[in-house]
C-alpha cells in the first residue's frame, strides 16, 4: 500500500537525521558540507511532510512521486556516506 510506504519512508527519514545528529561531534558538524546539510533539511521536511492520507492508491502520478522521492533519499544518502567515507578518520598515533 503506498500509504503504509509512505509513512514508513517517512519515519525512516526522521530516524536517520536524529540518528546521524546524535553520532556527530561537535567538530563534525563544523566541517559539514552545504550539501549534507542541504540533504539533512530536505530528509526532516520529507520526514515532516509526507501525508500518506493524501496518497491515492490508484493515482499513478502518486505512485510516481513517491517513487522520486524515495529515490531522493536513497541517493541522498549514499551521498551523505561517500563524503563522510572520504574523508580520513585522524591517526591515534
Amino acid at each position: 500500500l503506498l500509504a503504509e510506504r509512505a509513512e514508513v519512508l517517512a519515519e525512516w527519514c526522521d530516524a536517520f537525521v536524529e540518528g546521524f545528529s546524535a553520532a556527530m561531534d561537535i567538530e563534525d558538524a563544523d566541517e559539514m558540507s552545504a550539501e549534507t546539510e542541504e540533504i539533512l533539511a530536505d530528509l526532516s521536511a520529507i520526514a515532516g511532510g509526507l501525508d500518506p492520507e493524501s496518497l491515492n492508491e490508484e493515482d499513478e502520478d502518486d505512485e510516481r512521486d513517491f517513487y522520486q522521492i524515495a529515490e531522493f533519499v536513497r541517493i541522498g544518502v549514499i551521498s551523505i556516506f561517500a563524503e563522510r567515507a572520504a574523508t580520513p578518520p585522524e591517526s591515534l598515533h
